[in-house]
């Protein structure tokens, strides 16, 4: 039975020895940009592992344009922290400066008690403005003196594919193209994707044409956790797709598997008798999640400014400063959009954060989109609230990125079309 079915199962530890003593370890662009998310003892940990799998590594072609394409994105990533830090100073100035306008002729409050009010916020934003452009000018003596490069072509010397020439490349995409019109994995949850949208299957093809020239065992680290890599149950990752084994096995003749770089750190470190830390394993997960939410974010947006465009919404802004990921008008309704990626049932505190916009901001109605629902707790929250009429503006949509796009519009502009057209705000 195992034999007959042998893509569903998992290795044996001595079948995944065989991974690594005799395979070839392939490393995908988002395991190469991870050492830039972790700290030195987890990235320490990491590359210990790889070092001693030097011989065994190789990465494709187009793994590694990725990884050179994405990288000062990467490195510069410290930049959306100061972003999220100003927007909500801007906020706050601004709502205190307006109720100190209609405390101007207040016996107690002097024009010097304005001044140093906002003062203090202004010497904040100047702080962090100051932090913001000192660290462009840093990114580019972190381009050229970049550590963790030095490290990857130190491993990697003699192990990256070849560069295609014109006509291979317009052949790779081609063959990529037919994969995404068919909806064979991997690649086709990329396929309406402005930007290299046949990157996935691209990949797979050089990863095929690597293992049948070299007819060698071949397992994957990809953080690409996405349903067409990946078998996913419950929101939980069980394995590579079947038809990805199959595949493998039926064109190159050679066993096939995939990780995450959490799993696989965990896993080969035990093996080789590297020590990994329980804490480096965390972080590393964390980081790859963290890649995850981004893209699902990214997803939803690009679905809710779509739905503007085609007259769903009269208009769209993205928020951010006030608690919402955006805020868009449907009549005179305005609704506060909040997308919430989770691992788990999302929480008290997302729940009791989203509420407190919705007061602050005054909106008419608030929309949860997330991959989960809420917490036992934040149900009940959600409840008391219900029964007293307070929340009856929170509407919840559960969509993940397994789903259709077009489910998570209909759910949308269903939604949409059931807020009243007048204005009569719920939170006031």
């Amino acid at each position: 039975m195992r034999q007959q079915f042998s893509e569903y199962y998992s290795p044996s530890d001595d079948e995944y020895e065989k991974f690594l003593k005799e395979g070839i370890i392939s490393l995908d662009a988002n395991v190469l940009l991870n050492p830039y998310r972790v700290d030195k003892e987890a990235r320490t940990q990491v590359f210990a592992v790889l070092d001693n799998l030097k011989e065994r590594l190789w990465v494709p072609y187009q793994a590694s344009l990725e990884f050179f394409t994405n990288r000062p994105s990467v490195m510069a990533g410290e930049e959306s922290v100061y972003q999220k830090l100003e927007s909500p100073l801007l906020s706050a100035r601004s709502k205190i400066e307006e109720h100190l306008k209609t405390l101007k002729y207040h016996p107690v409050v002097s024009a010097e008690v304005h001044r140093e009010m906002l003062g203090g916020i202004d010497a904040l934003l100047a702080k962090v403005n100051h932090l913001s452009r000192e660290r462009d000018a840093k990114l580019e003596d972190a381009l050229r003196n970049d550590t963790i490069l030095s490290k990857w072509e130190s491993l990697l010397e003699g192990r990256v594919g070849e560069r295609p020439d014109d006509a291979k490349s317009a052949a790779l995409l081609e063959d990529a193209e037919k994969r995404l019109s068919k909806s064979l994995p991997p690649g086709y949850r990329d396929a309406e994707k402005d930007e290299n949208s046949a990157g996935d299957a691209v990949l797979w093809l050089q990863l095929l044409e690597h293992a049948q020239t070299t007819k060698r065992r071949l397992i994957l680290i990809t953080d690409d956790t996405k349903d067409d890599w990946y078998r996913r149950h419950g929101g939980k990752t069980i394995g590579p797709r079947v038809e990805l084994v199959r595949e493998m096995r039926e064109k190159a003749g050679v066993p096939y598997y995939q990780q995450t770089l959490a799993a696989f750190i965990r896993r080969a470190g035990a093996l080789l008798h590297t020590p990994i830390s329980q804490k480096t394993v965390e972080q590393v997960r964390s980081s790859s999640i963290n890649v995850v939410a981004q893209h699902y974010e990214s997803i939803v947006s690009s679905a809710l400014i779509d739905l503007h465009l085609n007259g769903g919404a009269a208009s769209i802004k993205r928020s951010g400063d006030d608690g919402f990921d955006f805020v868009i008008r449907v009549g005179r309704q305005r609704v506060g959009i909040s997308i919430i990626f989770g691992r788990i049932a999302v929480g008290v505190r997302e729940i009791r954060a989203t509420l407190g916009a919705a007061v602050s901001t005054n909106v008419d109605s608030v929309i949860v989109i997330s991959n989960t629902v809420p917490s036992p707790a934040g149900n009940e929250i959600l409840a008391r609230g219900f029964a007293h009429g307070v929340h009856r503006g929170i509407r919840w949509i559960q969509w993940t990125p397994e789903d259709p796009v077009e489910e998570l519009t209909m759910n949308l502009q269903s939604l949409l079309f059931s807020i009243p057209e007048t204005s009569n705000s719920i939170w006031k």
